[in-house]
C-alpha cells in the first residue's frame, strides 16, 4: 500500500511544480494599479496560493504512514468510547 501512496505523492508533485511555476509567471507580470484591476489581481494570487497549499496538503496525505488510523477509524473509536449504542451510523 505504501508504494501506491508514494506514487500518488509523486503524481501530485508534478501538479505542485506546475502550479508554482504558473504562479511565479503570473506574479512576474506588471501589477495593475487601478483599484478594480488590482483587486482582481490580488484575488487571483490568493486563489493560486490556495491551490498550491491544497496540492501540498494532498501530497502530505499521500505520504502518511499506513500505521496511522484513518479518520473513519478515529470516528468509530470515539463512538465506541462514548458507549452510545443508540447511534445508528456505522463507519464500517
Amino acid at each position: 500500500m505504501q508504494d501506491k501512496k508514494e506514487d500518488l505523492s509523486g503524481a501530485w508533485a508534478e501538479y505542485f511544480q506546475k502550479a508554482v511555476t504558473g504562479y511565479c509567471q503570473f506574479v512576474g507580470q506588471n501589477t495593475p494599479m487601478e483599484s478594480k484591476e488590482f483587486g482582481a489581481y490580488h484575488n487571483a494570487c490568493k486563489a493560486a496560493l490556495g491551490h498550491i497549499l491544497m496540492i501540498q496538503k494532498l501530497m502530505q496525505m499521500a505520504s502518511v504512514k499506513d500505521e496511522e488510523p484513518s479518520l473513519l477509524e478515529l470516528l468509530e473509536q470515539a463512538r465506541k468510547a462514548t458507549n452510545d449504542e443508540s447511534e445508528i451510523d456505522s463507519f464500517d
